[in-house]
């Protein structure tokens, strides 16, 4: 066995020069220094560039019996980015192609939330994403993708349009809601193990600003409960609440913009309201701080920068 997983190694290293690391190399070294600390020693990670690539690991895989695992950013909270198999590697499939038509990107299976902000925030777009930059949006997506946007514009999941996958034994498909669509329901919710997702189309918002507060409460005081309640009944429908253990409870929404209509007179009618709503926050914000026992912190408009 050792022998046959030697030779098919040797055969993915001829056939993808200069992108399969084993122990001992630097790139490999960089490769499994992932955030969740983990014991486990892959046998050689693929440093993949396309969906090509994914295709060749997996087959090769599938050839020895090897463990195979997927690392994106390498967040994942359990360590599962790595095995102690095959590592396909997408980070360096981290790119974003934007389609300002409508509003949506192309976005490689190892990007990260940072480059896709980055490439977005000249053009006053906002993306659903978690709360930290280095984060795969391949993971966060299909983790679900809680972030301070949802309240606004639903999870990270809620706003994919279509990915490219390869599937375990090695075929290339594309899964739209109208294409492979109990494939595209299993990647929105469904579990996981469908395959190595290469390639996803998102879906992006025209966005200028975000307003945030907290509420601090000392842990002598600590009793949330009518607060909470009275915080949930007050807000406008694109609040996002996210409370941080007993002691604190921060509070984000989202302000679009009109500045960015993109459909004419019906948009800017639905951007009156939405301005409307947001004119409600003062009152809101009020109605919240009234109910904060101690002391409370509150910003005016943020840049989405």
């Amino acid at each position: 066995m050792t022998d046959l997983i030697g030779r098919t190694l040797h055969r993915l290293t001829l056939r993808l020069p200069g992108r399969v690391s084993v122990p001992g190399n630097d790139r490999y070294a960089k490769a499994t220094a992932i955030w969740a600390k983990s014991d486990r020693t892959p046998r050689a990670i693929v440093h993949c560039q396309s969906a090509d690539d994914v295709q060749a690991a997996i087959r090769a895989a599938r050839n020895c019996d090897l463990p195979l695992s997927v690392r994106g950013g390498g967040h994942d909270w359990a360590g599962r980015a790595l095995c102690d198999g095959l590592v396909i590697d997408l980070s360096g499939m981290n790119r974003v192609d934007l389609y300002l038509e409508n509003c949506t990107a192309r976005i490689g299976g190892g990007t990260r939330a940072s480059t896709l902000l980055g490439a977005i925030e000249p053009f006053g777009i906002a993306a659903v994403t978690g709360s930290c930059g280095p984060v795969g949006m391949a993971g966060l997506t299909f983790g679900g993708g809680y972030g301070p946007l949802i309240g606004r514009f639903g999870l990270a999941l809620d706003n994919l349009l279509g990915a490219e996958i390869v599937l375990a034994d090695g075929r290339i498909v594309t899964a739209w809601h109208d294409h492979e669509q109990e494939l595209f329901w299993a990647l929105r919710g469904g579990g996981g193990n469908f395959g190595v997702v290469t390639d996803m189309h998102v879906q992006l918002h025209y966005l200028s600003s975000v307003r945030s507060g907290m509420l601090v409460y000392p842990f002598a005081e600590a009793r949330l409960g009518p607060y909470w309640r009275g915080a949930r009944r007050s807000p406008p429908p694109h609040l996002t609440t996210s409370p941080y253990n007993s002691a604190l409870l921060r509070v984000l929404m989202a302000n679009r913009s009109s500045s960015y209509c993109r459909h004419g007179a019906d948009l800017q009618r639905k951007v009156k309201v939405d301005s409307h709503r947001f004119c409600d926050w003062e009152r809101s914000s009020q109605a919240l701080r009234r109910q904060s026992p101690t002391k409370h912190r509150w910003r005016r408009s943020i840049p989405l920068s």
